[in-house]
């Protein structure tokens, strides 16, 4: 039993504690990416697993400038609420700024009945018995008419609305929900959170539909944090404050439609376009084999230095990992892979660059490796073979092999490599 005790880090590891082997690594799969509608116990704790850290820190973003002095009698709705994460959040901070004594009603909807269930438990755990908690287990309509959430109605004059990774859905209207919103109570605090995207979101869409309102956060960063995985996350905020049922029915939304992906895949998506083809297919094809203990990075900047990827495995060591396009420029590759290597110990790490001088042992905790999209294996790359005799070669057979880490060699153990130099190269990355 999921025990609300736990802090959000215990949280995330219990849930992952209890998926299957086969599903650990990607548990962002099981969710389809944060699509599903969830109906599984599996398919529940992957996305806490996912997604519940990033979830909680994003709502505390967004609500870290909210009016709290102004609240008074007053009730949450949570939309598409999956577990409860965002009233949990909203919660918590009442408590830290003594609110708690005017929260009347809390109302969840959600249509997986499982994720409701988990939420309703959640949150009936946490408030007192004298807040009424009400659980509906329904979609948000894909019309404008609202009449299948009459049941949603305001008890208290004032309302919190919370909107977290909910909007970037496509399959309900905006419109219609902005309606249903718009007249729900006299004074109400619209909160939308959720990941941070190129394309104008839904999230702003949402925002322009209510014309007269007082924001009380509003910013878009990608990266915005990075996980305990060191998964990389953005997160985008519009909130709000309103006293007019004033709707612009004539706004056109911008965002495009039927577009859709989540931080995991956004990795890449950021930077198509932008990054060569040949580094975002390595860097797919790496990050498919590695473990959820795993770290991946593409075109890091460590200071000056910029590898195309850098993965960070526990235990073993760091890969700096190089694409070379063109065939002719293989020899300066090769150097750049050696220049960062030595940079990572001369100029970042200094505390173990006198250990590797006393112990050259320590420099295979660093490995290099340079990728030739367009050779075949054993083609010569004119190359000096003794010059770069530590560097790996992968061609482009390797990059799809099933044998790819071992190549890599990413696979054995390295006492050189412990946990306080695995830190410190993940702080120095993400920092």
């Amino acid at each position: 039993m999921i025990l609300l005790t736990m802090d959000t880090q215990e949280l995330i590891k219990y849930c992952k504690s209890q998926l299957p082997e086969n599903m650990k690594a990607r548990p962002w799969d099981v969710t389809d990416h944060g699509r599903a509608i969830l109906q599984t116990e599996d398919q529940l704790n992957a996305y806490i697993a996912a997604y519940g850290e990033m979830h909680f820190i994003k709502c505390r973003a967004a609500l870290q400038n909210f009016p709290f002095e102004n609240l008074t009698n007053f009730e949450i709705v949570d939309w598409g609420c999956g577990q409860g994460i965002a009233s949990l959040t909203l919660f918590d901070m009442l408590k830290e700024h003594g609110k708690v004594y005017g929260l009347k009603k809390i109302t969840l909807i959600e249509p997986s009945e499982p994720a409701l269930r988990r939420a309703l438990s959640f949150v009936k755990r946490v408030v007192s018995q004298t807040i009424e908690v009400v659980a509906v287990n329904k979609c948000i309509p894909d019309s404008e008419e609202f009449n299948e959430l009459s049941e949603v109605t305001s008890s208290t004059p004032i309302a919190i609305h919370l909107f977290s990774n909910i909007l970037d859905i496509w399959t309900f209207s905006l419109r219609g929900l902005a309606k249903k919103v718009a007249g729900y109570a006299k004074q109400q605090y619209i909160v939308c959170v959720g990941p941070a995207f190129r394309e104008n979101s839904r999230i702003s869409d949402f925002g322009e539909y209510f014309q007269k309102k007082t924001i009380f956060s509003r910013f878009s960063q990608y990266p915005y944090a990075y996980t305990e995985t060191h998964h990389p996350y953005g997160c985008e905020t519009m909130c709000f404050s309103l006293t007019s049922n004033d709707i612009n029915e004539n706004y056109v939304e911008k965002a495009k439609a039927n577009k859709f992906i989540d931080d995991y895949s956004y990795v890449a998506e950021s930077l198509r376009g932008i990054v060569n083809g040949n580094i975002l297919n390595a860097y797919n094809a790496i990050r498919a084999k590695l473990t959820d203990a795993d770290s991946i990075f593409i075109q890091p900047h460590i200071s000056t230095d910029v590898p195309d990827i850098v993965v960070i495995r526990p235990k073993i060591g760091v890969l700096i990992f190089n694409v070379c396009n063109d065939i002719t420029n293989a020899e300066a590759q090769f150097e750049r892979t050696e220049i960062y290597q030595r940079n990572l110990y001369n100029v970042h790490l200094r505390d173990v660059f006198g250990k590797a001088l006393l112990n050259p042992s320590y420099w295979t905790a660093i490995k290099q490796a340079v990728f030739f999209p367009t050779e075949k294996d054993g083609e010569r790359i004119g190359v000096d073979e003794n010059k770069y005799k530590y560097a790996i070669r992968i061609y482009r057979e390797d990059i799809l092999s099933e044998d790819l880490i071992s190549k890599l060699n990413l696979s054995w153990e390295n006492k050189y490599f412990n946990d306080d130099l695995c830190k410190n190269v993940l702080e120095l990355i993400t920092s």
